[in-house]
């Protein structure tokens, strides 16, 4: 039906009270009310209805539709173009219409590229606005990594990220990010604004809507390449490219890997290392050492679950298998395969979790939460049939010790998830041979000390899945 009008819906009003009979308003409350109704009526009809948007300027009335309808600055700039012709004064640019904040004093040349880092402070007073936080101290989590632009080209992002641990609703911010076709040149020039303005936040805090904010870091968190890079010492690959502890690896020839035997060497100390104590350890010296009340050693993390777990060691030992790169049974054959994807079709998930596992032969397009998934929920079955006994009670120490470490609720058999892992890792070299003796695996037993020294939360990616 076709919406009428004011002096339609009177006139239709006026015609149906005619045939109302007046004996059922013989009393004086119904002549009232039908009176009221009547006066409601001539408001009604008095009142113009009248658009918010009628008293907009032109200027306006574009910036909004353009806003809401996702227009590209180059699509702007030509609409305004023409209708400057036909005599509007609008603006010339889009940024100018848009009102975009400009922040081109916050960029900077650095050795190696282009630096912007508008800085913790701003950024979180931007976030949290006039809102006061619940909490009255912020423990950050930092994160540094690169990102590659396009295929076509070396351009790439190293991006700054903090979150806050005490609030996981507040999503991941930006603080900092540098431009350039590798990354930047000098570890001095990239995290010197950075650790300034956190010396003076751990010491002075922040007010944020009236209400002061004490600040600490909790963690630093990057993969083995930036945490290298942040730190100024020698890359994972390396003979003392070990991060925790003195350990030295040895070149395989045949293999071609770097190797790291036993499980039992010193671990560095925030002290040596802040004094330089390291020899070739240290490439150059970071900004990192001024940092207040921070341990270089613990505070860094190097046992994230997706890379030392999930694009880890599981993956690798998967790959391994199923290439027959690791044990004596060679390749899985087209029926072991077979027989492990249709257990995989059979497994039923959580509802956390929003994808199927796709075939085994499919493993290297497989995502992290796939690993994960295949580890939890699937591996202690599908891998009984395919390998040696040897082989899958070996790998059930691996299973047992990340089941018991992946939550709180098994915190007092952490000590055993410990011991698992040392065993775990000690049969690795004997059943694979000592050239399958990775960074990873080395590195496995450091994750039961990082959830003592760190926190208990699992969840140490500042990517919130």
């Amino acid at each position: 039906l076709e919406p009428c009008s004011i002096e339609e819906y009177i006139e239709e009003a006026e015609y149906t009270r005619d045939w109302i009979n007046i004996d059922e308003f013989d009393n004086k409350e119904g002549y009232a009310d039908l009176n009221d109704d009547e006066e409601e009526v001539e408001v009604y009809q008095d009142t113009p209805q009248v658009s918010s948007d009628d008293d907009l300027p032109a200027d306006e009335l574009i910036r909004n539709w353009a806003l809401k309808t996702y227009q590209s600055h180059q699509a702007l700039n030509g609409l305004l173009e023409i209708l400057r012709k036909l005599g509007h004064q609008l603006p010339k640019d889009a940024r100018t219409l848009l009102r975009t904040k400009q922040c081109g004093k916050e960029i900077v040349s650095i050795s190696g590229g282009e630096f912007w880092f508008p800085g913790i402070r701003a950024t979180l007073k931007n976030n949290f606005r006039d809102i006061q936080p619940r909490v009255s101290s912020f423990s950050l989590n930092i994160s540094v990594d690169g990102l590659p632009l396009h295929k076509s080209t070396r351009k790439q992002f190293w991006s700054i990220l903090i979150s806050i641990q005490e609030r996981p609703e507040t999503p991941v911010l930006m603080i900092g990010n540098f431009l350039g076709e590798s990354k930047p040149s000098s570890v001095e020039q990239y995290l010197r604004p950075l650790v300034d303005e956190l010396n003076d936040l751990i010491q002075n805090g922040i007010q944020i809507s009236n209400k002061f904010i004490e600040v600490r870091v909790r963690a630093f968190i990057a993969d083995s390449p930036a945490r290298a890079f942040i730190k100024g010492v020698a890359y994972f690959n390396q003979k003392i490219g070990c991060q925790r502890c003195t350990v030295e690896g040895r070149y395989h020839n045949i293999a071609r890997v770097m190797c790291f035997p036993g499980i039992d060497a010193p671990p560095r100390t925030d002290e040596d290392f802040r004094n330089g104590k390291y020899g070739d350890h240290h490439r150059e010296r970071t900004p990192l050492r001024d940092l207040l009340w921070f341990n270089l050693i613990t505070n860094v993390v190097v046992a994230d679950c997706l890379h030392l777990i999930d694009y880890g060691v599981t993956r690798t030992m998967l790959k391994g298998w199923m290439l027959g790169k690791l044990g004596t049974h060679g390749k899985w054959s087209s029926n072991t395969l077979s027989k492990i994807n249709s257990l995989l079709k059979q497994v039923e998930l959580p509802l956390e979790f929003h994808r199927k596992f796709r075939n085994i032969e499919d493993i290297g397009l497989w995502k992290a939460s796939e690993f994960k998934m295949f580890l939890r929920y699937a591996s202690f079955v599908v891998l009984k049939e395919a390998l040696t006994e040897t082989e899958y009670q070996h790998f059930m120490l691996y299973f047992c010790a990340i089941t018991l470490l992946s939550s709180e609720v098994y915190r007092e058999f952490w000590y055993e998830a410990n011991e698992l892992l040392r065993q775990f890792v000690i049969n690795y070299g004997l059943i694979y041979a000592s050239c399958n003796m990775l960074k990873n695996h080395f590195e496995m037993v450091i994750r039961y000390w990082f959830k003592l020294q760190i926190g208990t939360n699992t969840k140490i990616s500042i990517i919130k899945k």
